[in-house]
């Protein structure tokens, strides 16, 4: 049976274990990844999650994702598993998550995990980093992921409203009439296609980008140098991987990152907790 994951503790004590586990997963496999995002920027300004973040997100080079999905399943911790885009019936996004089994939440209606169930499972969001081009070729390369993105929102359990606030209003029709394309194209076949293209974008790897976020973020370079070396920074008390880099890269991404954000961004994404219902 499954936990159900109600408050903002025990949302963060499911999180800090669900961690816990990967971490040691990878290191008895070999595998190097970095806290990231949210959960790097929590590290450094809350030496926490930060309070009203709901999930962990992780990052690895491309060949160290390679060792991850090569380990065989009854290697993983009991209750978790690996899940890659195209693996289920409807579209996520195309982040892979390690994800809890045994413990789930209410969802917010129509965020990126919102699979039409009302509830879901706790996960890590896994962001494989490949080379980045820097020049035309880069740029065509990302529409085009723009355009594959589209197909995939077609596949989604629970429609997600189109942004149609300046500038982004002329687009509207174009995403429009990729998720009508989307609609006809099985979800493996879109997924296929996306990957092939991200690693269509081979460079000599002073320039790394994440193919798994989303299209607004797409176009995010990191420095490869950044991820050359390894430091150690505490979430609750214990020590996690981050890249050496890791004030360049929360400067890039997040601007003033010791700011916090106005009271009105301070809320989950994905989870309905008590602490954040209306």
């Amino acid at each position: 049976m499954c936990m159900l994951i109600e408050t903002a503790a025990e949302l963060h004590d499911a999180n800090m274990e669900l961690l816990q586990k990967f971490d040691r997963f990878c290191n008895d496999n070999g595998i190097r990844y970095f806290i990231t995002f949210g959960t790097l920027l929590g590290a450094v300004r809350h030496g926490d999650m930060i309070p009203w973040d709901d999930d962990i997100d992780v990052t690895m080079l491309r060949s160290e994702y390679y060792k991850l999905i090569k380990i065989s399943k009854q290697k993983y911790p009991e209750g978790c598993e690996l899940v890659t885009p195209g693996d289920e019936e409807t579209f996520c996004g195309f982040t892979p998550m390690f994800k809890d089994n045994t413990k789930v939440g209410k969802m917010l209606k129509g965020s990126d995990m919102d699979d039409g169930s009302g509830t879901g499972r706790l996960g890590i969001d896994i962001f494989v980093l490949d080379p980045s081009y820097t020049g035309p070729r880069h740029v065509m390369l990302t529409y085009r992921q723009y355009m594959l993105y589209a197909e995939a929102r077609a596949h989604r359990a629970v429609p997600k409203p189109l942004d149609t606030s300046r500038p982004r209003i002329f687009a509207v029709p174009i995403v429009g009439l990729f998720q009508f394309i989307g609609r006809r194209r099985k979800l493996y076949r879109i997924v296929e296609d996306y990957w092939k293209l991200s690693l269509d974008l081979k460079s000599k790897g002073r320039k790394l980008y994440s193919p798994c976020n989303i299209p607004d973020e797409l176009k995010q370079e990191y420095e490869a140098e950044w991820f050359k070396d390894t430091v150690y920074l505490k979430l609750d008390g214990v020590e996690y991987p981050a890249p050496a880099g890791y004030k360049a890269l929360l400067k890039r991404f997040y601007g003033d990152y010791m700011q916090l954000p106005p009271e009105s961004k301070r809320k989950p994404d994905h989870f309905l907790l008590k602490e954040f219902e209306d």
